[in-house]
């Protein structure tokens, strides 16, 4: 081995330890290991939403969008990369997010996508990073077709939204139960 070689191996030695160092920092309290999801959607038109999902922890940096058609639900484009892998199969798995293409956002979603994206070929993370921009982009098609709400106003809340939204959702969640929600109202 040349000392050219050997020197360059350690600076790249050290370069993999610094990153890997910055990237398995503790939480705050100094303990544990912290996975963070951010989930955004956008309208792209009046009949389409594109929602972008982001995963990141020590060992872990995926991003993803889905675009989704509003009035069907139906998922129309799906993309998927790994920024930081632990194994280099991992590529691999983010080829699969492609099979959710034409699938719809409805009951049994989870299962389906698991099916795809998952198992012993898949990557867990995949799934739960896909399944929150599933359930954010439901969210968003129930504020606009349901709750008859347009992009601008989105985040507005009100008796009326709600009333229009419990006759769809009822039994969801607590917060779609007539008889909790009787009981007393969120101040």
């Amino acid at each position: 081995m040349s000392i050219d070689y050997m020197v360059k191996r350690r600076m790249v030695k050290r370069q993999i330890k610094a990153s890997y160092k910055r990237a398995h920092k503790r939480s705050k309290n100094g303990h544990g290991y912290v996975q963070n999801m951010k989930i955004e959607a956008v309208p792209l038109d009046d009949d389409t939403i594109r929602v972008d999902g982001e995963l990141d922890d020590p060992d872990h940096h995926i991003q993803v969008y889905i675009i989704v058609a509003v009035r069907t639900s139906e998922i129309i484009d799906v993309g998927a990369r790994m920024l930081r892998k632990p194994y280099q199969a991992c590529d691999k798995a983010m080829a699969r997010a492609q099979g959710l293409i034409g699938m719809k956002i409805q009951t049994g979603l989870y299962t389906k996508l698991s099916a795809i994206v998952g198992g012993d070929e898949g990557c867990v993370h995949l799934v739960d990073i896909l399944m929150a921009s599933c359930k954010m982009a439901a969210n968003a098609i129930i504020g606009v077709v349901v709750g008859g709400k347009t992009w601008n106003n989105i985040t507005d809340r009100d008796d009326e939204f709600h009333g229009r939204l419990m006759g769809s959702l009822e039994g969801m969640c607590i917060g779609f139960n007539k008889d909790a929600n009787s009981r007393g109202k969120k101040k």
